[in-house]
């Protein structure tokens, strides 16, 4: 989805129905048929929507609700007419017509699509002799049924027949439907068992399919059709980078922000200083991991950009957020093209549009070009935001905190960054750094703030939980806030929640959570492997936890891939039942950079629970090496005078991948051989440097020497010819070779080169 720039958000539209709201059909039609139209991309279109169609009918509505009860009645003509007949119909009957209508504006390709289950002759004769059966049958009848076990699963009703020929009707009117697709699929009886088994009343439970492969596919290649069909690829070539990140910023500190809530006087208190020029410049907010810092300062951030004037500069910084953002440099490059943009906007043509290319030059002018540009535009604010500093990559001293704004700054220079108090020490550093900024603690919430923030983060996915002592299902949210107040919990609570699908047991499952955020996320890494095969989930876990800088999805797809053609041609057979965009919704909502860009874990606390529980000295070994030899696999073909071979997308990365993974499986082994495709390769140097590499691959000359007590004098020589030749190399690659081998006969630059040749 990330070339169109698409998010896709799932909507359940039968788990948002509460006790309170089923005594009222008109509450439970508000609640599901809203819903869809808000899945619609504009008024007059048809919606996103995927149905089910199985021999169940759905609930029963006594009434139905006239259009001018719902958010969009111009949508609902259709519904006014029905509700003139008195025909009872089923929730489901009014979802599936409601989305099904013709819409004003017409689609290049279908979005609704319905899929009629129908289950295998053997299927039909294992679920006769199910006393679960009713689970799947058509749930009304016109004959009172003997079986005292089955008598009150089906419901007598003189109109049965008429309900079963609706249901029946339906689905040949969505057959005939032009403007929609509609097809079967093929699914074998698994199992069912009662989620609540009542005597002489009716019980409740839930069964499940088998053999689905087939049709999880067909619905992926259907949703991806439409997608590619109805959203053009933005061309993005000619979209400026730093334009591009801005905008990926400010959508994630929109996200954010979306499901903020309470803390009223400290987010006012943040926001006020963004306006003030009177006391210090710089505000830090700080605080234990998960306790809202990232919430309140992206809710702080929306609401200075939305209130920003036209001649102010407001500036954002989601670490964490989109490729790149982790790293010091990109930030202070992003900036600092920022506020050359905003002069020369106001007639400083002299100024150059770029800032120094030099790293060294670039944090010389860093201080003084921020303080000298708000000293000469003294009726302008500018407002430096900065979210989650500790998750810097620490390149360039990042945690230091020297790149603050210092205290002798304009009084119109805002700056505001939030941290964790203890984790890299960015808390205690920025203190140092700017030692007359202000710090504000960001505390526990209320829990007034809490339950509104779990309804607003399950109302995204139209869920929602009992906040009241129900008969059967209790008070869900006291419940759940029982276990903990930490918004990170709750969070996490929300996101096994949201994946959950069975409302009878909804109470049970929160009964079920640990009561601290490492269980929690324990308890969720153990959901994973049962849903999607304990290897799988650990070689994802593992690949994500243990990359350098995280992974693009099909760099994860491909790794994992190469791993089952290695497996599978030494044992026969496929390795997984699973793949990675399965097991990506689980994870998703615990990524950094979203799916456009390099997949890490964003919560220490998950990847510690992660690597408690897989990552020991064997696996990390094994899958450092997975790294290197997959890794190897696309760049050998390039090690060569006049590589023709064809690369990933990824093959940049790829480069800036590889030695980290062989420098881990080297300190242990204690062999540096392999380095002699890398670091001592002059067609990887040349590579390197063609990529602008060239600092990385310095550092990690520094860490080859140290790492290896033998062959440092060898990393030492080539470290020198690197330093003394990328300028050379960049501009003549195609004399790499030769540069190399005019170095002295003894060199062991010459000497690895040479030894190239005769391989």
């Amino acid at each position: 989805m990330a070339p169109n720039f698409i998010r896709i958000i799932p909507v359940d539209l039968r788990w948002g129905v509460l006790a309170e709201e089923c005594k009222s059909c008109y509450d439970i039609q508000k609640t599901c048929l809203n819903q869809i139209d808000n899945c619609r991309m504009s008024e007059k279109q048809s919606p996103w929507f995927l149905g089910l169609r199985t021999s169940r009918y759905g609930w029963l509505q006594n009434e139905v609700m006239p259009s001018q009860g719902f958010e969009t009645p111009q949508n609902y003509g259709w519904i006014d007419k029905l509700s003139g007949t008195e025909k009872a119909v089923s929730i489901t009957s009014l979802e599936v017509c409601h989305a099904s209508r013709v819409p004003e504006t017409l689609p290049p390709y279908p979005t609704v699509f319905f899929y009629h289950r129908q289950f295998t002759p053997a299927a039909q004769e294992k679920l006769r002799g199910d006393e679960l059966r009713w689970v799947f049958d058509f749930e009304y009848t016109a004959e009172e049924v003997l079986d005292p076990e089955l008598k009150h699963q089906y419901t007598l009703i003189d109109k049965a027949g008429a309900y079963a020929k609706d249901k029946d009707e339906l689905d040949d009117f969505l057959k005939d439907q032009s403007h929609m697709l509609y097809s079967d699929y093929s699914a074998d009886y698994k199992q069912a068992y009662y989620t609540n088994k009542r005597e002489n009343a009716k019980s409740f439970g839930v069964g499940y399919t088998d053999n689905l492969d087939e049709f999880a596919q067909k619905v992926e290649r259907d949703l991806l059709t439409a997608i590619k069909m109805n959203f053009i690829v933005p061309d993005a070539s000619n979209l400026d980078g730093y334009l591009f990140d801005t905008i990926q910023h400010e959508n994630a500190i929109k996200l954010k922000a979306s499901t903020f809530v309470g803390r009223t006087e400290m987010a006012e208190e943040t926001f006020e200083h963004t306006k003030s020029t009177e006391g210090e410049h710089t505000l830090i907010l700080h605080g234990e991991p998960g306790c809202g810092k990232s919430g309140l300062l992206a809710a702080v951030a929306q609401r200075t950009i939305d209130c920003k004037a036209k001649d102010d500069f407001v500036f954002v910084h989601a670490v964490d957020s989109c490729p790149g953002s982790n790293l010091l440099e990109k930030f202070l490059r992003r900036l600092h093209v920022n506020l050359r943009t905003f002069r020369r906007d106001r007639g400083e043509i002299n100024i150059s549009s770029d800032p120094p290319e030099s790293i060294t030059d670039l944090k010389q002018e860093h201080h003084s070009f921020i303080m000298s540009t708000a000293e000469l535009y003294p009726g302008s604010k500018f407002v430096i935001i900065v979210d989650a500093v500790n998750q810097f990559h620490n390149s360039l001293g990042a945690w230091d905190m020297w790149w603050m704004i210092r205290d002798e700054g304009a009084p119109n220079l805002r700056f505001i960054i939030s941290t964790l108090t203890e984790e890299n020490n960015t808390y205690k550093n920025a203190m140092i750094s700017c030692k007359h900024s202000r710090s504000l603690e960001v505390s526990q919430m209320s829990q007034e703030d809490l339950v509104d923030m779990v309804n607003r983060t399950l109302e995204r996915y139209n869920k929602k939980l009992t906040n009241y002592d129900d008969r059967l299902l209790g008070n869900q949210i006291e419940v759940l806030l029982s276990k903990s107040s930490s918004p990170l919990f709750l969070i996490a609570a929300c996101e096994a929640l949201r994946k959950f699908g069975i409302f009878e047991k909804v109470s049970e499952y929160i009964a079920s959570f640990p009561d601290k955020i490492t269980g929690l996320f324990s308890f969720l890494v153990d959901e994973w492997s049962g849903e999607y095969g304990k290897d799988f989930t650990e070689d994802v876990c593992g690949l994500i936890c243990l990359s350098k800088d995280g992974l693009l999805e099909n760099q994860i797809n491909d790794l994992l891939r190469f791993k089952e053609e290695m497996v599978q041609g030494e044992k026969g057979g496929f390795l997984y039942d699973s793949s990675f965009s399965r097991i990506y919704d689980s994870v998703s909502s615990f990524l950094a950079a979203g799916g456009g860009g390099y997949l890490r874990f964003f919560h220490d606390q998950l990847k510690y629970t992660i690597r408690d529980k897989f990552l020991d000295d064997t696996f990390s070994q094994n899958t450092h090496q997975w790294f290197c030899d997959f890794f190897m696999s696309i760049i050998q073909p390039q090690l060569c005078s006049q590589p023709q071979a064809k690369t990933p997308d990824y093959y940049e990365h790829v480069l800036n991948q590889i030695v980290h993974h062989q420098l881990e499986v080297a300190r242990v082994t204690q062999s540096f051989e392999t380095f002699k495709l890398t670091l001592r390769n002059i067609y990887f140097v040349r590579e390197r440097i063609q990529f602008n590499q060239h600092n990385n691959l310095n550092n990690e000359y520094l860490a080859a020497i140290e790492a290896a007590p033998l062959d440092k004098a060898a990393f030492k020589l080539w470290a020198k010819f690197v330093q003394l030749y990328t300028p050379a190399i960049k501009e003549f690659p195609q004399f790499a070779y030769n540069m190399a081998t005019n170095q002295a006969p003894t060199s062991v630059v010459s000497q690895d080169t040479l030894l190239l040749y005769n391989m």
